[in-house]
């Protein structure tokens, strides 16, 4: 797993919780300057994510707020693609 975490700090950026998974600073999520939508334990942004619109049939991934977020037609293909195909 270290591969994946190369260069990011431990106790700064990210910690193990007492079960052994990784867990991801407040301050790491701000950095990266945008939600995932994951649901985040430390998550900057949840206050933003009360008001946000969340569609169901689309990825979380998919789902982002900002300049690299799909377009609303975008997001409807692949609505229509994941519930056609899945």
């Amino acid at each position: 797993m270290s591969g994946d975490l190369k260069g990011l700090k431990e106790g700064e950026d990210y910690y193990f919780n007492e079960r052994g998974l990784l867990v991801f600073t407040e301050s790491y999520l701000e950095k990266k300057g945008r939600c995932c939508y994951s649901g985040c334990l430390h998550c900057p942004y949840d206050k933003k994510l009360k008001n946000q619109k969340v569609n169901p049939d689309i990825p979380q991934e998919l789902q982002l707020d900002g300049p690299d977020s799909p377009s609303d037609e975008d997001l409807e293909s692949l609505a229509d693609y994941y519930t056609k195909n899945l």
